[in-house]
């Protein structure tokens, strides 16, 4: 017959300490990959964003007529400005344009 007295229930002090850290551990890489995933998807939005504004300026473009293609005081001199804001998503991009 066994003794009452050995059956231990339970944890030990180590063993809690061990299942912390350990749930620590899993805890905040879980979220630096949360963190990292957010963060990409904001930069892989921003870039097609910009992506969306430069096709628009080149469509813009490819509409006038070749004597309106330039910059503003630039050479050759035309209708485009050579630096502007456009805001997008609450976004603002700065858009500098040159002819070449």
């Amino acid at each position: 017959m066994k003794n009452k007295l050995s059956i231990i229930y339970g944890f030990t002090l180590i063993e809690l300490l061990i299942s912390i850290s350990i749930f620590f551990i899993v805890g905040s890489s879980v979220y630096g990959l949360f963190n990292w995933s957010i963060k990409t998807l904001t930069n892989s939005k921003a870039e097609v964003e910009a992506m969306t504004i430069s096709n628009h300026k080149i469509e813009m473009i490819r509409n006038l007529s070749y004597n309106n293609i330039g910059t503003v005081g630039g050479i050759p001199n035309g209708i485009i400005p050579q630096t502007e804001t456009v805001i997008k998503n609450n976004v603002a991009y700065s858009v500098k344009n040159y002819v070449k």
